[in-house]
């Protein structure tokens, strides 16, 4: 092995690719993949924190023994609390050993570059293009080379020994998030509406305190939240990642326990208030526990739920239409076209407050629809290959596919009574 003395850096933070002055192109490329876990950060920070780049010095040195003139790097920061979060670098890795252009790979070690046993049979899988021939070989820093079928049983023992490491890690630190809980601590959290980022919630934000309190007094007051969010969204206030605020966002929101200082156990009701030595709270309180008691009973009063999740839905095909600019669910609105005729209602691609991701352009007429839905259906359901399909669906002989086409049209006559019968109830409801 020769050693080139014209490597990067050992801070390589920058890099991506790096190819030395007297490289040409027959020189094989090496991929340098480096990853960590961090809960405390989002992506890309994680992927540019010291633990990251001292994985990445310490395979610069590695790739120095071997004299690497062409490298890649690959940097992961995935969070410990999200481990099956697909990693796009590692996939792009397994990509780039398919497509031929990585024909050495160096990590740290083995549970850096392969998180989970099926990771290491994908890497090896494409590191070979038959059962014999290598097509990238494997180093880690700690000794390990594919090369050898010795080199890959331990790279595959060592990855089997740090997933079992990483689920003892993951068991202790839940276990401590749940004392912390318990004790009223913040235990990570990402932004949080009303509390500063960065203070581990013992600052407030001025301005998002004054609305939260206000929301608050609207609530007991009477005002609905749907009130309170049209006018937040005339004001241009936003949530912490810049999207407006939704009903039940914003509900759990003012009703956490992070209001008045505390946390709470799911399947608890009772709050708990940390403080420390100095006996101040470890969460600073942005309600008084009394208007944060009202508005709780408010908003969680179980009379305030007007619909049943998992009823009968008012029209077919309520749920099952998508817009085709879009892609977003059709929703059922009420009576339209009223100063031109009698009113109808309508499937449309809904852009308000609360879907606004929604184009708002595609509208149609919802009766109509329905009705043309109707009929396509059940003509299919009279069609010989149809019949013969459900016959073997339900396991029988053709007699038993018209019995249950006729079952099918009963259920079908049945809901669509039940459409009409809410229907002329909604049109009384309006005259």
């Amino acid at each position: 092995m020769v050693a080139h003395s014209m490597l990067p850096a050992r801070n390589a933070s920058s890099e991506t690719e790096w190819v030395a002055p007297d490289a040409s192109p027959t020189d094989s490329w090496w991929a340098i993949y480096a990853r960590i876990s961090d809960s405390g950060e989002d992506e890309a920070k994680r992927q540019l924190t010291p633990g990251v780049e001292r994985q990445v010095a310490d395979c610069l040195a590695r790739a120095h023994e071997f004299g690497a003139k062409r490298i890649r790097f690959y940097r992961e920061g995935g969070s410990a609390f999200d481990e099956d979060k697909e990693r796009a670098g590692f996939k792009q890795l397994i990509e780039d050993i398919q497509a031929g252009e990585i024909a050495h790979v160096i990590a740290w070690r083995a549970e850096r570059l392969a998180r989970k046993p099926k990771d290491a049979e994908a890497l090896i899988s494409a590191s070979k293009a038959d059962s014999v021939t290598p097509i990238a070989t494997i180093y880690t820093c700690d000794g390990i080379n594919s090369e050898t079928e010795l080199g890959k049983m331990l790279f595959r023992q060592l990855v089997l020994f740090g997933r079992w490491e990483s689920l003892q890690i993951s068991s202790r630190v839940r276990r401590h998030r749940q004392e912390s809980m318990k004790k009223g601590r913040f235990t990570g959290s990402p932004p949080a509406f009303g509390h500063l980022d960065g203070t581990r919630w013992r600052a407030t934000a001025p301005k998002e305190v004054a609305l939260i309190r206000e929301g608050a007094d609207r609530i007991i007051a009477g005002q609905g939240v749907r009130t309170i969010l049209r006018d937040w969204r005339d004001r241009g206030v936003r949530t912490r990642k810049g999207s407006l605020w939704r009903h039940r966002a914003w509900i759990k929101m003012i009703t956490s326990p992070r209001m008045v200082g505390g946390r709470m156990m799911a399947g608890e009701e009772t709050v708990q208030i940390g403080k420390d030595d100095e006996g101040r709270p470890w969460i600073a309180p942005i309600l008084d526990r009394e208007t944060w008691d009202a508005v709780r009973r408010v908003l969680l009063d179980p009379s305030r739920r007007k619909h049943d999740r998992g009823g009968k839905p008012r029209h077919l095909l309520t749920g099952l239409m998508l817009c085709g600019l879009c892609a977003g669910v059709l929703r059922a609105k009420g009576q339209s076209g009223k100063s031109h005729g009698p009113g109808y209602w309508t499937y449309g691609c809904v852009n308000d407050a609360y879907h606004d991701e929604a184009c708002g352009r595609v509208w149609i007429k919802g009766a109509d629809t329905d009705a043309y839905i109707e009929n396509v259906t059940l003509s299919k359901l009279r069609e010989p290959t149809v019949r013969r399909a459900l016959s073997l669906i339900v396991g029988g002989s053709s007699a038993d596919a018209d019995a249950e086409v006729k079952e099918l049209r009963l259920e079908f006559d049945e809901v669509r009574e039940e459409v009409l019968r809410l229907e002329r109830l909604s049109l009384e409801g309006s005259a």
